[in-house]
């Protein structure tokens, strides 16, 4: 079996395209950590900026379980 035979059967649906130079893997919105990662850190920024200083490192130095709901 193949990766996209088991994408296939994993998820319903075919989320791997044929491209030019490649593959494409498409997601749905909230399925990318990046995405959260991006907000997290522009929360953390938004509190640098407004002087909270003690909430911005904290927020930059919190745990990933803490910023995606993971468990260790």
């Amino acid at each position: 079996m193949n990766l996209r035979q088991v994408l296939r059967t994993a998820t319903g649906g075919d989320r791997i395209s044929r491209r030019e130079r490649g593959y494409a893997l498409h997601v749905e919105p909230g399925e990318l950590d990046l995405n959260d990662f991006h907000r997290f850190a522009a929360t953390a920024s938004e509190a640098f900026a407004a002087g909270r200083y003690p909430e911005a490192a904290r927020r930059c130095l919190t745990r990933g379980d803490e910023v995606f709901g993971t468990r260790r």
